[in-house]
Parts: structure tokens; sequence; C-alpha cells
């Protein structure tokens, strides 16, 4: 798989801006993991609508990349780049904000609980709140359709002015939790390998555990319990914690959940993207305890 590849693969959702692929220990032709930098919001929600992505045998997981604020806003024109150094911070950034002239954000993510409802029910639920253009709804594929995700898309911001993010939403019985779909002007999404299509050598299979994932970008006031109650859902698990920072044993914003069976992992990394409180979260395959330093 090559950066042509990937931008022939990924142009369909919409212009893309640029594609950064961090360093890999195992050379420049061992791409396992990447940003894309598309020019509108709507192309990052048909990407992440149109999951599972295979390119070249390979299955490619993906989620919104997370919003940096300290980087800087590139002022560079479209680029493809490659990473010469780990935490570099060129123009080329993978966390880089879209231009001050972006569109403002319209579209709101809604989680459903039941499986029976449809786009159209969206749509005419949150016609009151304004014009709706475009309602979609993809699925969970580890819970068996019973738990989705919608897309709701408004033709101007007159429904968050009628507080379609303050209202508590009820449809066909069951609670809908709605939040922006995407950070305001964030327009990057995170793609990388799926584990068991790993084709770049002995080497990333040695590395990589099969029972463990790894999870970052969590809520402040996540505890050990929330990984287990929302990761329980995708199979049984040996062990959830958070990471320990050094000073007064602060919890740090990421951990690990360890499961007993290897299918319960690969479902978990396949139902991107995985919110916790309300907030999206990062997930993915953990290292072994011996390879820890170099993850």
């Amino acid at each position: 798989m090559t950066l042509c590849d990937l931008h022939e693969y990924f142009s369909k959702f919409g212009l893309i801006i640029k594609i950064k692929i961090p360093k890999d220990k195992m050379g420049p032709k061992a791409i396992r993991c990447g940003f894309i930098t598309f020019l509108e919001t709507d192309s990052v929600r048909r990407v992440l609508v149109n999951q599972p992505h295979r390119l070249g045998g390979n299955r490619l997981i993906i989620s919104m990349a997370r919003d940096h604020d300290k980087r800087k806003k590139s002022t560079a024109g479209p680029c493809i780049s490659e990473s010469n150094q780990e935490g570099d911070d060129d123009s080329c950034s993978e966390h880089e904000m879209a231009g001050e002239n972006a569109p403002p954000q319209l579209t709101i993510r809604v989680t459903i609980h039941n499986s029976k409802i449809s786009e159209s029910d969206l749509k005419a639920y949150f016609c009151q709140f304004g014009n709706v253009e475009k309602a979609t709804i993809t699925e969970h594929l580890a819970t068996g359709g019973t738990r989705k995700l919608g897309f709701i898309t408004f033709s101007d911001n007159s429904a968050f002015e009628r507080g379609v993010l303050q209202a508590f939403h009820f449809l066909k019985g069951v609670p809908l939790h709605v939040q922006l779909g995407f950070q305001p002007a964030i327009v990057v999404v995170f793609f990388w390998l799926a584990a068991n299509k790993l084709r770049v050598g002995k080497q990333s299979e040695l590395d990589l555990s099969p029972y463990k994932i790894f999870v970052g970008d969590l809520p402040e006031s996540t505890q050990d319990y929330d990984l287990y109650e929302h990761f329980s859902q995708f199979g049984i698990i040996t062990e959830a914690f958070l990471l320990k920072g050094t000073e007064w044993h602060a919890p740090r914003r990421c951990g690990f959940i360890l499961f007993r069976d290897t299918d319960a992992a690969k479902k978990a990394l396949e139902t991107q993207p995985h919110l916790l409180n309300g907030t999206q979260i990062f997930v993915s395959l953990a290292r072994h305890t011996s390879m820890a330093e170099s993850w």
C-alpha cells in the first residue's frame, strides 16, 4: 500500500488537502497508520459512515483525529508528506486546523439504541428544530444492529439557536444522545491497518497483543469502571485500568482493556468511533508489555 493508493481510495469521499504518514521503524514502505486531511467536514462524515474500509487486502480502522489546540495553523498549500521525526511540528502536522473561512458546523451526531429507528424517522423528528438536508445512519457492527450512529445535517444554524443540542430527545420510546457531529473545523481522520491484516513483517505480529487494546483521549472524569462498563459489550474483560501519573498517582487520560478472547478485542477495534461519557476516544490494539516503551 502506497501514498498514491491512499489518495486514490479516499479521494472519492472528498477533496484531500494532505496525507501524513508517521515515520515507521520498519522503513518508509511499512505504512501502518496515518492521517488524512479533508477540505470539508462532510467528507469525513462520509468516510465514517461508509465503514468498514478495505484497501489492498487490508482492513482500515478509521476514527476522527485528536484535536490539539496547541498546534499552529498551517499556511502551506496541499501536500502529501512523510514524517522524518516522531512528534515533528512542521506545516504538514496531522492535527492541522481548517482555514478561518471554513463553513459553520451544521451536523449533529445521534447515538441510537433502538434498531427500529430509520433515517426517515430521524429526519421527521429533527425537522422541528430546523430544515434537515440529510439524515444517515450507520450500524455498530459488534452490537448486531442494536446500537446505531446517526448523522443529521441542517441547512443553517437555526436548529442550534432552537436548542437542538440542549434539548432532551426521545424517539420511539428511547432517549437519543445528541452532540456535534465533529469538533468545529477539525477535518482530519486517522487510519491504521487492522491487527489481523498487518502485512508489514513478522515484527508487527510479535509486537501486538491480540487480547489487549489501548484507549486514549479519555475524559478527565473517567474511572476504571467506566472502561469496564463501555467495553464489556464486546466480550468478557479480565482487566481494565487507567495508567497512573507520577505525581500523586493522578489518572492519566489513557488506559488498557484486556479481553479473555481475541474476538472481543477485534469487535472493539471494528466498532469505531467510540464515545465514552459523550467524548470520542482513541482505541487501538496494544503492544505486548515488553514492547510498551516503544509504543
